[in-house]
């Protein structure tokens, strides 16, 4: 099953959130209301390794309650949310891989920990990375008789070797990476700035520890960078694999809104009548024969969204990060706004040698996509904005017109498996 396909089923199957998850799974970021200031809050990462080697559906349940009881047995017993990193190997049957997420969901309900939140990927083995929320309180019954005062976002994203990143690249790129994708998906929320990050990390036996040490280097001198300090990291070998499989990272990341009166942009505010936008060029970010490009070392768009969020108001709508595909991103917000999507290819800012039609395929691009009413800058915070489309009602889809046929290019996008679909 296409990791995409597997994790809309996994989605449908979500725990009953409680009243304070504010935004849900299935946005950039879940948002949940905290009695402290999201400044005080801590993350952890704990990696799990240990899948079964039997298929049957009852032993990956005991799978996935085995990976949150692990992370919620880590330190104090004062874990407020889970989010889940998740690369599940690509012989996994459907039951299997559902009787995981079961799992998961009991355990952390047991926990009174839920699950709000994660990131899903297919590969050659299973690797559970668990970003827990800890709050600051001396035990749970002081948070929660507590009065909500903000809102903490929280999100988690990976980055693998040979997957996101050439394989036998300097560790370096692939720590920044891993950093970098999540920093993008604080910019797509908007009103929205990185606090702090955490780090779960396998590495396959007989890493040598310089290599081991660039990869942490990456990982801390980009938090750094993008104000969000890597508060720890857990690391996990993998007596299993050899070199070929390459390192894997898993980044949970915090953030707090920048104006507390400000709503977030979210997939589900686009409204009939919107024009489309995107910023920066679109196309060409990584060459699928080398894997180099600039997906490798971009500038996750913060300053964008933050003056985008000041100039535009009340006319900022829905807004994602385009990592998988320009065409596939934007069809999770006609999804979730319930619109149609109406892209106009000619106008699309393509990267230079790029076709349209293969452009919003391609991903990776790291821009930012969004829906505005009223008037909107030809270029902000010194990046280039373009119109590209209009949102029309209709069944949820984005229409491209090739050789005069409206043609559904929702579904095109980077499977992160070695192309686009």
């Amino acid at each position: 099953m296409r990791e995409f396909d597997l994790l809309a089923r996994v989605m449908e199957g979500n725990p009953r959130l409680p009243a304070a998850v504010r935004v849900p799974p299935g946005d950039d970021m879940a948002a949940i209301e905290v009695a402290e200031p999201v400044s005080t809050l801590q993350l952890r990462s704990t990696i799990s390794l240990d899948a079964p080697l039997q298929s049957d559906a009852e032993s990956w349940r005991a799978f996935g309650a085995r990976s949150i009881e692990r992370a919620l047995s880590t330190g104090s017993n004062s874990a407020m949310a889970c989010v889940v990193g998740a690369t599940l190997s690509q012989g996994l049957s459907d039951s299997a891989a559902l009787a995981f997420h079961t799992g998961l969901r009991q355990a952390s309900e047991r926990g009174n920990a839920p699950i709000i939140g994660g990131d899903l990927s297919i590969m050659a083995r299973t690797v559970v990375c668990v970003g827990t929320l800890v709050s600051s309180a001396s035990s749970r019954s002081a948070l929660a008789i507590g009065t909500p005062q903000s809102l903490a976002l929280v999100a988690c994203d990976s980055a693998i070797e040979g997957k996101h990143v050439p394989r036998g690249c300097d560790a370096f790129v692939l720590g920044r990476k891993a950093m970098l994708r999540n920093f993008s998906d604080v910019a797509a929320m908007g009103n929205a700035l990185p606090v702090a990050t955490s780090a779960g990390i396998v590495f396959p036996l007989g890493t040598t520890p310089e290599r081991l040490q660039r990869l942490e280097q990456g990982l801390r001198e980009t938090a750094s960078r993008w104000g969000a300090p890597l508060l720890n990291i857990a690391w996990l070998s993998d007596a299993a694999s050899d070199q070929e499989t390459g390192l894997y990272a898993c980044v949970t990341i915090l953030a707090r809104k920048l104006d507390e009166a400000r709503p977030l942009a979210l997939r589900s505010d686009a409204r009939a009548g919107d024009g489309v936008y995107v910023t920066g060029i679109i196309g060409g970010a990584w060459d699928p024969v080398s894997g180099l490009g600039r997906h490798l070392d971009f500038t996750p768009r913060l300053a964008v969204a933050q003056a985008l969020v000041r100039e535009l108001g009340d006319g900022l709508g829905a807004m994602i990060d385009v990592s998988d595909g320009l065409g596939r991103d934007l069809g999770h917000i006609a999804e979730l706004s319930r619109v149609q999507v109406r892209l106009q290819l000619a106008d699309l800012p393509l990267a230079e040698g790029t076709v349209a039609r293969i452009a919003i395929a391609q991903g990776e691009d790291y821009e930012l996509a969004f829906t505005a009413r009223g008037s909107v800058p030809d270029s902000i915070a010194g990046v280039p904005i373009t119109r590209i489309g209009v949102i029309e009602t209709g069944s949820p889809s984005v229409l491209i017109q090739e050789d005069g046929e409206w043609l559904d290019a929702s579904k095109l996008g980077f499977e992160h498996d070695g192309g686009a679909s």
